[in-house]
């Protein structure tokens, strides 16, 4: 009876499953932010999915649920995003033409390139350079 009492006062040890699960997760989370990383750097010409797994030493399919849990995107929406936000800083700039951005983006199709550009961004290319020189004359006005 005092043994149960003594073992019942002790704060629960951890399991060596659940410290096994948070390492788990972290080396997960690494992982995903390791792709994202390559894939800030080589947007252009990304790695494949099979060459981001063989660098990290897992599975395409762990490598993409992973990445997915983690971000709330697939990995080739992630590459999407990044792609069109660069897109949208270069067709800012008005230095561009379209062609120039499709293809510094990693578009070898310009009429794919406007495609993704409208899904994402509601806009297609040359509407959105056109409204961000019109915010930016308005800008210089004032």
């Amino acid at each position: 009876m005092l043994l149960a009492m003594a073992r019942s006062s002790l704060p629960p040890r951890r399991s060596a499953g659940r410290v096994a699960e948070r390492r788990a997760r972290e080396r997960h989370r690494a992982q995903a932010a390791k792709v994202r990383e390559l894939l800030q750097a080589q947007y252009r010409e990304p790695p494949g999915l099979d060459e981001l797994a063989a660098q990290l030493g897992v599975s395409r399919f762990h490598l993409s649920r992973s990445f997915s849990r983690e971000f709330g995107l697939s990995i080739t929406d992630m590459l999407t995003t990044i792609r069109m936000e660069r897109a949208r800083e270069m067709l800012s700039s008005g230095e561009y033409s379209i062609k120039q951005v499709a293809a510094a983006v990693g578009y070898a199709n310009g009429h794919y390139f406007a495609k993704v550009f409208r899904r994402v961004s509601g806009l297609t290319p040359s509407e959105y350079q056109l409204r961000t020189a019109e915010r930016a004359a308005r800008r210089a006005a004032h």
